[in-house]
């Protein structure tokens, strides 16, 4: 487990690299408040079983680790895991401005939909 911050974000960083499963796994963090999952490397998009933590973590003002707080994650095996500190009270609000200077495309394709597709992997990709 580590941490880096740059600015006001916070990012912490935690690898397994044993074999064994936590469903529960206390590590110690800076900040109060919540602490959202923006990586999992067990997701299934990645060819993992999908054990990640889909909701904001709660910290717990319970020290652990030298950190003041901490917050109980699901690690997979040999997995990794980055998170970031969600501070409510210091999110970029900035208003979105309209695109006022976009151009339309300057060439546009017609798509025949029956026509056949060709799939291309690479089992039947050339290589050369």
């Amino acid at each position: 487990v580590f941490r880096r911050s740059a600015g006001n974000e916070t990012m912490v960083f935690v690898f397994n690299m044993t074999p064994n499963f936590y469903s529960y796994y206390d590590i110690g963090v800076p900040f109060d408040g919540e602490w959202a999952e923006i990586f999992n490397s067990d997701k299934a998009i990645y060819g993992g079983l999908n054990q990640f933590n889909g909701i904001p973590l709660k910290a717990t003002n319970n020290p652990l680790q030298g950190q003041p707080f901490r917050i109980t994650i699901r690690l997979a095996p040999f997995g990794a895991l980055f998170l970031t500190h969600v501070d409510a009270n210091n999110r970029d609000t900035k208003e979105i401005k309209e695109n006022t200077t976009a151009k339309p495309a300057e060439e546009t394709v017609e798509v025949n939909l029956n026509k056949d597709v060709k799939i291309i992997t690479n089992k039947n990709r050339s290589m050369s």
